[in-house]
Order: C-alpha cells, then sequence, then structure tokens
C-alpha cells in the first residue's frame, strides 16, 4: 500500500466510523449479511471499491475543471475565428436597417422567446455533466452508506 492509499483509506475508514446509521432497510441488511458471510473478504472489496470509485470520481471533477478551464481560455482567444468560421452569429443578420419583417420573422415573434421549457432545456443541456457526476456522487454514497 502506498502512502497516499493509506492516507485515502484512513479518512474513509475515519468517515465509515463517524457515519451514523439512519435507517436500516431490514431486507436489505438480511441480503447483505448473507452474502458478506459467503464471501469472507467482502469487507475488503466494499472498501476498495468504493475507493476506487471516490478516486475516479476525484479524476473526473479534475477533468471537468481542465475542461472548463481550456473552454475559457478558448473563448478569451482573439483570435476564434478563421476564415471559414469567420463568426456564425452574423450569419443570416442585416448590416443596414431592417426591411419588411419576412413570414418567418412573424412567426417567430409571435412565439415567447424563453419559455420555461426552453429554459429547462438550455439549462439541463448545459449542466448535464455536473448533473451525473452529482448523481453518481449520491448513489456512491447511498451504495456507502448501506
Amino acid at each position: 500500500m502506498t502512502e497516499d492509499e493509506c492516507t485515502l483509506l484512513m479518512g474513509f475508514l475515519r468517515q465509515l466510523n463517524q457515519t451514523p446509521t439512519r435507517f436500516k432497510d431490514p431486507l436489505a441488511d438480511k441480503l447483505i449479511r448473507e452474502q458478506i458471510d459467503l464471501k469472507p473478504d467482502a469487507h475488503y472489496l466494499l472498501v476498495q471499491r468504493a475507493l476506487e470509485l471516490e478516486m475516479e470520481l476525484g479524476r473526473l471533477k479534475e477533468s471537468l475543471r481542465d475542461s472548463n478551464k481550456q473552454i475559457s481560455q478558448e473563448a478569451q482567444s482573439p483570435n476564434l475565428y478563421g476564415f471559414i468560421n469567420s463568426n456564425p452569429n452574423l450569419w443570416g443578420s442585416s448590416s443596414g436597417p431592417k426591411t419588411e419583417d419576412s413570414p418567418v420573422d412573424k412567426i417567430t415573434s409571435t412565439t415567447p422567446s424563453s419559455n420555461w421549457e426552453d429554459r429547462a432545456v438550455k439549462f439541463l443541456s448545459k449542466h448535464s455533466l455536473k448533473l451525473w457526476l452529482a448523481i453518481a456522487l449520491i448513489w456512491c454514497v447511498v451504495i456507502y452508506i448501506k
């Protein structure tokens, strides 16, 4: 065992000992005890698996931070657009005064520009990775507690 692994294990075991038991499902408790009795190394394997998942979650968080830094650096880059992708936000916009509205403009102007469904979809698409990480973390905590 390396020093880092020992530190991680001791922290995990300290948290385990400090965690109060809230509610134990009797059926789940019975099934877990039966399986642990069948496999003498089950305690060891479960702690090892929990620590592996915790380390992987840490790596994913670090990777996400690095990706966010890279994205923010790219967004701040002064020469973001090249010849082909000169500025996609300008496509179809007029530099002069606006003339008569097209039928498409009339349709889009009558629909609400940002209803709650659109905002929800934008939020989910923007934060989906964070939400999945949170779900995975909660899942790990639930498994850890039981």
